[in-house]
């Protein structure tokens, strides 16, 4: 049942236990949000690996809205703090909401529809720019090519995406 995959889906993300995240999705997922709109498969594993490699620690607080066997629709607010890898308010903690469309086949995500804005993004990421700044278009197309390139080079030294990772390895 979907409820049971979302639920097992957001403990692993707050337990930051990358084996039992990438178990709720199907191989042939896809992913989409405002700043990586359309990523299929194995580059869908590779934006989960990366993530919990630059994070802490992770809060989630769900509100589940709507659910079958097929389809899900749930409203959270994440909060999560970077670590200082990245020079983009690094060590801060962030706090985005987030309405989330998940679509099962056979109790894994086969597709999930992330809807946040991107100008409380691009703010929290890019402090005092982002916040001026971050409600131009081109701001936000120079931000998805800024992720793009980044998950390219995490892509680049890792192992293969799909590869079994345990929550300790991410985190290195």
């Amino acid at each position: 049942m979907s409820e049971s995959t979302i639920r097992r889906y957001t403990d692993a993300l707050v337990r930051h236990d990358g084996n039992a995240l990438l178990s709720c999705y199907h191989r042939h997922a896809s992913f989409s949000d405002p700043i990586h709109p359309d990523l299929r498969a194995e580059r869908v594993a590779g934006l989960l690996r990366f993530r919990l490699a630059r994070i802490e620690a992770v809060q989630a607080e769900t509100v589940w809205l709507a659910g079958d066997e097929r389809k899900a629709q749930m409203l959270w607010r994440v909060r999560w703090r970077a670590r200082n890898s990245d020079g983009l308010a690094a060590g801060r903690t962030r706090s985005l909401r987030v309405m989330s469309t998940f679509t099962f086949w056979e109790d894994e995500i086969v597709r999930q529809v992330d809807e946040f804005a991107p100008w409380a993004y691009l703010r929290q990421v890019h402090g005092l720019s982002g916040l001026v700044l971050g409600w131009l278009p081109g701001r936000l197309a120079g931000e998805r090519e800024r992720a793009a390139l980044a998950l390219d080079r995490f892509l680049e030294d890792q192992p293969t995406p799909l590869a079994p990772v345990r929550g300790a390895e991410i985190a290195t």
